[in-house]
Protein backbone atom coordinates (compact mmCIF):
# COMPACT_ATOMS: atom_id res chain seq x y z
CA UNK A 1 0.00 0.00 0.00
CA UNK A 2 0.97 3.81 -0.94
CA UNK A 3 -0.31 7.04 -1.23
CA UNK A 4 0.17 7.05 -4.87
CA UNK A 5 -1.23 3.29 -5.61
CA UNK A 6 -3.97 1.50 -5.90
CA UNK A 7 -4.57 -0.96 -3.55
CA UNK A 8 -7.11 -4.40 -3.31
CA UNK A 9 -8.78 -4.41 0.15
CA UNK A 10 -9.06 -8.27 1.50
CA UNK A 11 -12.54 -9.63 1.87
CA UNK A 12 -13.10 -8.57 5.59
CA UNK A 13 -10.78 -5.63 5.96
CA UNK A 14 -13.66 -3.68 5.33
CA UNK A 15 -15.34 -4.77 8.35
CA UNK A 16 -12.03 -4.49 10.26
CA UNK A 17 -11.82 -0.86 9.21
CA UNK A 18 -15.28 -0.33 10.79
CA UNK A 19 -15.18 -2.01 14.07
CA UNK A 20 -11.13 -0.78 14.27
CA UNK A 21 -10.78 1.00 18.03
CA UNK A 22 -9.27 4.34 16.82
CA UNK A 23 -5.79 3.23 17.46
CA UNK A 24 -5.62 0.38 15.13
CA UNK A 25 -7.71 3.14 12.84
CA UNK A 26 -5.05 5.27 12.79
CA UNK A 27 -2.26 2.62 11.81
CA UNK A 28 -4.19 1.45 9.04
CA UNK A 29 -4.44 4.83 7.80
CA UNK A 30 -1.03 5.54 8.39
CA UNK A 31 -0.21 2.47 6.51
CA UNK A 32 -2.66 3.72 3.70
CA UNK A 33 -0.97 7.34 3.07
CA UNK A 34 2.64 5.84 3.72
CA UNK A 35 3.68 7.04 6.84
CA UNK A 36 3.83 4.06 8.53
CA UNK A 37 7.07 3.41 6.27
CA UNK A 38 8.38 6.77 7.48
CA UNK A 39 7.61 6.36 10.51
CA UNK A 40 9.63 2.89 10.77
CA UNK A 41 12.84 4.86 8.81
CA UNK A 42 12.27 7.36 11.59
CA UNK A 43 12.40 4.65 14.25
CA UNK A 44 15.40 2.78 12.80
CA UNK A 45 17.14 5.86 12.31
CA UNK A 46 16.07 7.00 15.76
CA UNK A 47 17.77 3.30 17.08
CA UNK A 48 20.64 4.19 15.14
CA UNK A 49 21.23 7.49 16.61
CA UNK A 50 20.41 5.84 19.98
CA UNK A 51 23.18 3.42 19.55
CA UNK A 52 25.31 5.73 18.12
CA UNK A 53 25.10 7.91 21.08
CA UNK A 54 25.90 4.89 23.17
CA UNK A 55 28.54 3.46 21.01
CA UNK A 56 30.04 7.00 21.68
CA UNK A 57 29.34 6.96 25.30
CA UNK A 58 31.12 3.78 25.27
CA UNK A 59 34.23 4.94 23.46
CA UNK A 60 34.22 8.25 25.80
CA UNK A 61 34.42 6.03 28.70
CA UNK A 62 37.22 3.82 26.74
CA UNK A 63 38.95 6.73 25.98
CA UNK A 64 39.30 7.98 29.18
CA UNK A 65 40.16 4.68 30.40
CA UNK A 66 42.92 4.40 27.46
CA UNK A 67 44.01 8.03 28.95
CA UNK A 68 44.18 6.74 32.41
CA UNK A 69 45.95 4.35 31.43
CA UNK A 70 48.07 5.88 28.84
CA UNK A 71 48.75 8.79 32.08
CA UNK A 72 49.94 5.63 34.17
CA UNK A 73 52.09 4.63 31.71
CA UNK A 74 53.69 7.44 31.34
CA UNK A 75 54.17 8.31 34.90
CA UNK A 76 55.80 4.28 35.51
CA UNK A 77 57.89 5.58 32.06
CA UNK A 78 58.82 8.17 33.58
CA UNK A 79 59.53 6.17 37.09
CA UNK A 80 61.92 4.01 34.72
CA UNK A 81 63.91 6.83 33.68
CA UNK A 82 64.12 8.07 37.08
CA UNK A 83 65.40 5.05 37.87
CA UNK A 84 67.77 4.33 35.26
CA UNK A 85 69.46 7.75 36.27
CA UNK A 86 69.42 6.53 39.81
CA UNK A 87 70.97 3.32 38.76
CA UNK A 88 73.49 5.33 36.65
CA UNK A 89 74.46 7.79 39.75
CA UNK A 90 74.40 4.68 41.75
CA UNK A 91 76.82 3.30 39.44
CA UNK A 92 79.12 6.50 39.14
CA UNK A 93 79.08 6.86 42.67
CA UNK A 94 80.15 3.19 43.32
CA UNK A 95 82.58 3.62 40.82
CA UNK A 96 83.88 6.42 42.69
CA UNK A 97 84.12 4.84 46.29
CA UNK A 98 85.62 1.77 44.55
CA UNK A 99 88.71 4.22 43.27
CA UNK A 100 88.89 6.02 46.74
CA UNK A 101 89.25 2.84 48.50
CA UNK A 102 91.74 1.58 46.16
CA UNK A 103 93.47 4.67 46.70
CA UNK A 104 93.05 4.74 50.44
CA UNK A 105 94.63 0.97 50.29
CA UNK A 106 97.38 1.83 47.58
CA UNK A 107 98.74 4.73 50.21
CA UNK A 108 98.14 2.44 53.18
CA UNK A 109 100.30 -0.28 51.08
CA UNK A 110 103.18 2.50 50.55
CA UNK A 111 103.12 3.51 54.04
CA UNK A 112 103.16 -0.24 55.43
CA UNK A 113 106.11 -0.88 52.52
CA UNK A 114 108.09 2.01 54.11
CA UNK A 115 107.89 0.46 57.56
CA UNK A 116 108.76 -2.66 56.51
CA UNK A 117 111.73 -1.47 54.48
CA UNK A 118 112.57 0.20 57.71
CA UNK A 119 112.26 -2.39 59.57
CA UNK A 120 114.63 -4.20 57.24
CA UNK A 121 117.32 -2.03 57.32
CA UNK A 122 117.11 -2.33 61.11
CA UNK A 123 116.82 -6.35 61.14
CA UNK A 124 119.72 -6.21 59.00
CA UNK A 125 121.74 -3.76 61.32
CA UNK A 126 120.67 -5.94 64.32
CA UNK A 127 121.76 -8.96 61.83
CA UNK A 128 125.24 -7.12 61.67
CA UNK A 129 125.38 -6.55 65.16
CA UNK A 130 124.77 -10.40 66.13
CA UNK A 131 127.25 -11.06 63.86
CA UNK A 132 130.11 -8.86 65.25
CA UNK A 133 129.09 -10.02 68.47
CA UNK A 134 128.86 -13.92 67.62
CA UNK A 135 132.14 -13.10 66.27
CA UNK A 136 133.65 -11.23 69.38
CA UNK A 137 132.42 -13.98 71.44
CA UNK A 138 134.14 -16.55 69.26
CA UNK A 139 137.42 -14.62 69.33
CA UNK A 140 136.80 -14.04 73.27
CA UNK A 141 136.26 -17.69 73.25
CA UNK A 142 139.80 -18.45 70.99
CA UNK A 143 141.38 -16.29 73.71
CA UNK A 144 139.96 -17.81 76.76
CA UNK A 145 141.15 -21.22 75.28
CA UNK A 146 144.51 -19.86 74.67
CA UNK A 147 144.58 -18.22 78.12
CA UNK A 148 142.74 -21.68 79.37
CA UNK A 149 146.50 -23.59 77.80
CA UNK A 150 148.59 -20.80 79.28
CA UNK A 151 147.17 -21.40 82.65
CA UNK A 152 147.30 -24.54 82.19
CA UNK A 153 150.46 -24.85 81.68
CA UNK A 154 151.38 -22.40 84.01
CA UNK A 155 149.45 -24.36 86.85
CA UNK A 156 151.76 -27.50 85.25
CA UNK A 157 154.77 -25.51 86.06
CA UNK A 158 153.49 -24.50 88.96
CA UNK A 159 152.66 -27.78 90.71
CA UNK A 160 156.11 -29.31 88.77
CA UNK A 161 158.10 -26.40 90.77
CA UNK A 162 155.95 -27.15 93.93
CA UNK A 163 157.12 -30.56 93.63
CA UNK A 164 160.68 -29.63 92.85
CA UNK A 165 160.35 -27.60 96.55
CA UNK A 166 158.68 -29.99 98.46
CA UNK A 167 161.23 -32.50 96.91
CA UNK A 168 164.15 -29.83 98.18
CA UNK A 169 162.51 -28.85 101.00
CA UNK A 170 162.62 -32.53 101.53
CA UNK A 171 166.33 -33.14 101.06
CA UNK A 172 167.00 -30.17 102.72
CA UNK A 173 164.92 -31.19 105.68
CA UNK A 174 166.73 -34.38 105.21
CA UNK A 175 170.06 -33.46 105.40
CA UNK A 176 169.38 -31.15 108.55
CA UNK A 177 168.10 -34.10 110.12
CA UNK A 178 170.73 -36.40 108.61
CA UNK A 179 173.05 -33.51 110.09
CA UNK A 180 171.60 -33.26 113.46
CA UNK A 181 172.19 -37.29 113.80
CA UNK A 182 175.83 -36.30 112.97
CA UNK A 183 176.24 -34.36 115.20
CA UNK A 184 174.61 -36.38 117.98
CA UNK A 185 176.83 -39.04 116.40
CA UNK A 186 180.03 -36.89 117.15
Amino acid sequence: MGPRSYSIIEQGMISKLIEAKPEDLRNFIEEAAGISKYKERRRETENRIRRTHENLARLTDLREELERQLERLHRQAQAAEKYQEYKAEERQLKAQLSALRWQALNEQVGQREAVIGNQEVGFEALVADQRSADASIERLRDGHHDLSERFNLVQGRFYSVGGDIARVEQSIQHGQQRLRQLQDDL
